[in-house]
């Protein structure tokens, strides 16, 4: 594992998302996301603070095309529109 990282998404519109993590996972994260611009796709995996592991996973998307045919990522039951694709299939299509 990379440290300990919480990621706080949108709830609904215009609401903030919150990263929040020690050196390590902050430095992990980064990675991905370096990795992710360089190869199309990044991951690290790291826990919160309860002592539970997760993957994080970064995609570049090429086309506009692809990114609006994603599920709008809010969690409150009042914003989510229930149609789009799940990102984890743009993951599945990437890997080898």
């Amino acid at each position: 594992m990379n440290g300990t990282l919480h990621i706080y998404g949108q709830g609904a519109w215009h609401d903030d998302v919150w990263i929040v993590g020690d050196r390590a996972a902050l430095n992990a994260l980064a990675r991905a996301v370096a990795m992710a611009l360089f190869r199309g796709i990044g991951d690290t995996e790291t826990m919160a603070t309860d002592g539970e592991g997760y993957g994080v996973h970064v995609r570049r998307m090429a086309e506009d095309a692809m990114i609006n045919k994603l599920a709008m990522p809010y969690t409150d039951d009042c914003a989510r529109d229930g149609q789009g694709v799940d990102p984890a299939q743009f993951f599945a299509e990437a890997r080898p």
